[in-house]
């Protein structure tokens, strides 16, 4: 089902699929909601999946010159709470974990598990900020070049040819993007906050699922964010890359589950102790 909200009076989008406790998925970035359609086709018999377009992406509209992932989190904040949903699982793919992290940490109430899939707790290094000012460069002079170039980037060479036709629907998706829209995700990602710190206090269960092959976020990031903090697993995909709902939808989606699920019966376990 698609539904719409406006922030500010733009159009936010996003799509509610299934039946069962409520998981909110948030894409990556130059991504739309329509990303996760496999995922609750498979598994809608056991969740209600509310998939959002963040602003800028998909069928939602620009809301501001820097999407910082608060306010991005805002707009999230703003659909559960149109649709009355006050506690929710989260999975957030890439930008959409940095997102999930934001909304966490300012609403850590209303999770009860969230997932880092090929996503990570810290800030850009100083590295990485003049990488997002090159690209925000690129982008303002040749939007059409730099998507391009960006997505097969995205896949390991495993899996790269087997998906070429949707790597180019990709292309073809996020080249109806706005500009504006591409560098003020940019820059929000550029300026995010660390969420080291929150990651090793909070108690909400996390996952982290990255790709063996992943040349943005290496595995080690990953194993180690894992280790300091104090809820949370880790799952490792083989030959895979950014992208792993695509490249191994088959070895990805028993994990989901798996965590979603347990996530879900520890929740109503603590609700009946807090009941008494």
């Amino acid at each position: 089902m698609d539904k719409l909200i406006y922030h500010s009076g733009n159009q936010i989008h996003y799509t509610i699929n299934g039946n069962g406790p409520d998981v909110v998925l948030i894409h990556g970035f130059l991504e739309s909601a329509a990303m996760w359609a496999e995922l609750y086709t498979k598994l809608s018999s056991e969740f209600r999946f509310i998939a959002i377009d963040l602003p800028g992406h998909g069928a939602s509209e620009v809301i501001s010159k820097i999407h910082s992932m608060d306010l991005m989190a805002r707009v999230v904040r703003q659909v559960l709470i149109a649709e009355g949903i006050h506690n929710a699982c989260f999975v957030g793919h890439s930008m959409g974990g940095y997102v999930s992290l934001a909304y966490a940490e300012q609403y850590p109430e209303m999770l009860c598990g969230l997932v880092l899939l090929h996503s990570h707790a810290a800030e850009d290094d100083n590295e990485a900020v003049k990488n997002r000012d090159r690209t925000i460069r690129i982008v303002e002079s040749d939007k059409i070049t730099f998507i391009n170039a960006f997505f097969p980037g995205l896949f390991s060479d495993f899996h790269s040819q087997r998906l070429a036709k949707e790597i180019k629907q990709m292309q073809a998706n996020a080249s109806k993007m706005d500009q504006v829209a591409i560098t003020a995700s940019l820059k929000g990602m550029k300026s995010r906050q660390d969420h080291l710190r929150f990651i090793s206090e909070t108690t909400i269960p996390l996952l982290f699922v990255a790709g063996d092959q992943d040349s943005r976020i290496p595995v080690e990031k990953m194993r180690h964010q894992s280790s300091i903090a104090k809820h949370a697993e880790l799952a490792v995909l083989h030959n895979v890359g950014h992208m792993g709902i695509l490249e191994s939808p088959e070895s990805l989606f028993p994990i989901l589950y798996r965590f979603l699920r347990n996530c879900f019966v520890e929740a109503n376990d603590s609700d009946r102790i807090a009941a008494g």
